[in-house]
């Protein structure tokens, strides 16, 4: 396997892995929100899931619901908070 699909980025052998690495992540396309925007979104999220009873063990999962909701995504996950906070907000997901 090549270094750079390692788990372990120090393990980047080359240059020229570094440079396909680089290349890889830039082709990923990028959600961009305002950050004020987005932290008082995922505290929302958090908020109205706490006034239901229901406790988000993390609180980034609210940060990452709030940008799918607000960029019309899916979410693809396998976590337990994400199941819980569609039980509140209306959220596309597949598990």
């Amino acid at each position: 396997m090549p270094a750079y699909l390692s788990r372990n980025p120090s393990r980047l052998a080359s240059l020229q892995e570094l440079e396909k690495l680089k290349d890889l992540l830039l082709g990923i396309a990028r959600v961009e929100l305002d950050p004020y925007a987005a932290a008082i979104g995922a505290g929302e999220i958090f908020f109205s899931c706490r006034k239901a009873g229901i406790t988000i063990r993390k609180s980034n999962d609210c940060l990452i619901a709030f940008y799918c909701i607000s960029s019309n995504l899916v979410l693809l996950h396998r976590d337990l908070d994400f199941d819980l906070i569609s039980k509140i907000i209306i959220l596309k997901m597949l598990k």
